[in-house]
């Protein structure tokens, strides 16, 4: 009791169920009113202790309203439980949450995989500098950009793992032996060019004789050797395997006879030898 002359003037001074009654009306009243604040939800489960500090601060405004001389010490709630008239939406929506609340967890955490595998750990690096690369492109901020760009280059190559380090790497190892490529490109036309200018004819009757043992040292190269003295040789040639098959094909759709006909038969060639032209 707060106020005892109040409480007897206001209230009553012996009828304690009149009192119990009035303090169990205003109690009702105020529990509506502070519930009307909270989803089911955290009535039941997440916010209990809130929803008793709002009963009891409701309560006892209404006390001190009503000048009745209680005040209230402590309001505790043992058990929340929700209506049976919307228990089944309520345990519908729990476990929506819940899926909710699962389905989002394994979003991030095959997020983070996918970027681990992509990128490594650096991922968040690269990230952030993404980010404040956009915000220093929506500023203007050419100076900024030029540094985040340099920043984000010199990460995406020198820290960067998983299969965009990979690629990246693989990338610059093509770049580089191409440029090396160019580069010995370059010398050796160089070089041949000082060469040709001295001595034209003499570099050509080189390079030809380089070129033709090339050629005929290639394992996939056929060879003919012409015996000395002799001007012309005779070559019998069979068709090309695939050219047989198509004739073939042709020859069964014209339902025609067997035999070797038009390009499915063999051919003489007859080669000539020019002489030699200075």
């Amino acid at each position: 009791m707060e106020d005892l002359p109040a409480f007897v003037r206001h209230v009553s001074d012996a009828n304690d169920e009149k009192t119990r009654e009035l303090i169990r009306t205003l109690l009702e009243h105020a529990a509506v009113r502070a519930a009307a604040q909270f989803t089911a939800a955290e009535i039941s489960q997440t916010r209990t202790d809130a929803l008793a500090r709002e009963v009891k601060r409701t309560l006892a405004a209404e006390l001190a309203a009503l000048g009745t001389g209680i005040a209230v010490t402590t309001v505790e709630i043992p058990s929340a439980a929700v209506p049976l008239q919307t228990r089944r939406a309520f345990l519908a929506v729990t476990k929506a949450e819940s899926e909710k609340t699962t389905k989002i967890q394994e979003a991030r955490q095959k997020a983070n995989n996918l970027l681990n595998e992509t990128a490594g750990a650096v991922h968040l690096d690269l990230i952030a500098l993404l980010d404040e690369l956009e915000i220093a492109k929506a500023d203007q901020d050419q100076a900024r950009v030029a540094r985040l760009e340099q920043e984000l280059d010199r990460t995406l190559e020198e820290e960067t793992a998983g299969e965009a380090g990979a690629r990246l790497r693989g990338a610059y190892g093509e770049y580089t032996e191409a440029v090396q490529g160019i580069r010995g490109d370059v010398e050796q036309f160089q070089f041949l060019l000082a060469e040709y200018q001295r001595t034209p004819r003499l570099l050509i009757d080189r390079l030809w004789q380089q070129t033709r043992r090339r050629i005929l040292s290639y394992p996939g190269v056929t060879k003919w050797y012409l015996p000395a003295g002799r001007k012309q040789v005779r070559m019998h040639i069979g068709t090309d395997p695939e050219e047989r098959r198509q004739a073939e094909i042709e020859q069964f759709k014209r339902e025609a006879g067997v035999g070797p006909t038009g390009s499915d038969a063999a051919a003489d060639f007859e080669v000539v030898i020019p002489e030699e032209v200075e």
